[in-house]
């Protein structure tokens, strides 16, 4: 009977050590290690974006190498061209070169060991605990335009790089998205005389893919 009530005793803290430690990995341990994750990945993909189009921007015109303006006798703007093969190709380059320096970052996140504890306090003590996590991710990239007054007459015509970035991160039990979106500043030019509306309300890069004001 004793034997009996023992071996009971037994599982019964057994069943309760692991009630514990599922717990503690679920409410704890797991959500601290994601947000330290999702931090992690937001700064070296943001760090990765921006790198790319400075890359790709630096010491080059890009103004040029993307659109053609054509004015009117009176100097108002007539025509807006894009080209279209070499913002591909910009574009394209941006998205590769985004997507090789993810990849190539080691996918490690370093946490203090008192950060488990879930008290403020007691998250600068302890050991560096490094704990590796398998990604897998996407990117992708469009132009935005936008049209900004400098003047009588004059105003500055700014193209950024919308670049946006999707990373699965794998834990156990779990998978995060991490979604991480930059807007950079590609290149600019200040464009003499009238603006029509047409450009004015547009934004996106293909909406004045060869557009021409009525």
């Amino acid at each position: 009977m004793r034997k009996t009530k023992k071996a009971l005793w037994i599982v019964l803290v057994i069943f309760a050590v692991l009630i514990s430690i599922i717990v503690l990995y679920f409410h704890v341990i797991n959500p601290v290690v994601i947000d330290q994750t999702r931090l992690t990945i937001e700064s070296f993909a943001t760090k990765a974006i921006n790198k790319s189009v400075n890359e790709i921007s630096i010491n080059q015109d890009l103004y040029s190498q993307l659109i053609n303006l054509t004015h009117k006798d009176d100097g108002s703007l007539a025509f807006i061209q894009i080209k279209s093969y070499e913002a591909n190709k910009i574009c394209n380059d941006i998205v590769v070169s985004t997507e090789a320096k993810i990849n190539d970052r080691s996918s490690n996140v370093t946490i203090n060991a008192g950060v488990f504890s879930g008290v403020p306090i007691l998250s600068g003590i302890g050991q560096n605990i490094n704990l590796h996590f398998n990604q897998v991710g996407t990117v992708n990239c469009k132009f935005v335009s936008k049209f900004v007054s400098a003047g009588i007459n004059q105003n500055i015509h700014r193209l950024y790089v919308e670049v946006n970035t999707k990373i699965g991160v794998a834990f156990p039990f779990h998978t995060e998205i991490v979604e991480v979106g930059q807007q950079v500043l590609l290149c600019e030019n200040i464009i003499i005389g009238n603006i029509p509306n047409t450009y004015l309300q547009s934004t996106e890069l293909d909406s004045l893919l060869n557009l021409v004001p009525s």
